[in-house]
């Protein structure tokens, strides 16, 4: 669900926002959510900014005025307190979420190819 009544909520493209996710936009925080990116079933993102070739994990929730640095992942079940930044390439997990560690060539190569598989499914529905 998207809810965009109180300020905006740009997506990017090539990004993916799968079941029960919500986006809720507060008015003090518009979300702002960057291309290449793969939103998990059941995450919440609230007045939030997620950069380009993130991973949100399921059910994993980001808070207002919190950042996503790009070529990152949050983990499932994630929490992101409001107002945390996080630095690009980044491993995220826990409550609160925490840097784990820096995330490898290898991982910011599978958040790229798991948006291009959304991408191809789109393609593949439309051929239908």
């Amino acid at each position: 669900m998207l809810r965009g009544d109180r300020n905006k909520i740009k997506i990017g493209s090539r990004t993916s926002i799968q079941d029960n996710v919500v986006i809720h936009a507060d008015p003090e925080n518009g979300v702002q959510i960057g291309n290449n990116v793969s939103v998990g079933h059941g995450a919440v993102l609230h007045g939030c900014r997620v950069e380009s070739n993130v991973l949100i994990g399921m059910n994993s929730t980001v808070l207002n005025g919190a950042e996503i640095g790009k070529n990152s992942i949050v983990g499932a079940n994630a929490l992101i307190p409001e107002g945390k930044k996080f630095p690009e390439n980044s491993l995220i997990i826990g409550v609160p979420g925490k840097v784990k560690r820096e995330i490898e060539k290898s991982e910011i190569e599978a958040i790229a190819e798991n948006a291009a598989e959304y991408v191809e499914f789109v393609r593949e529905y439309r051929k239908k």
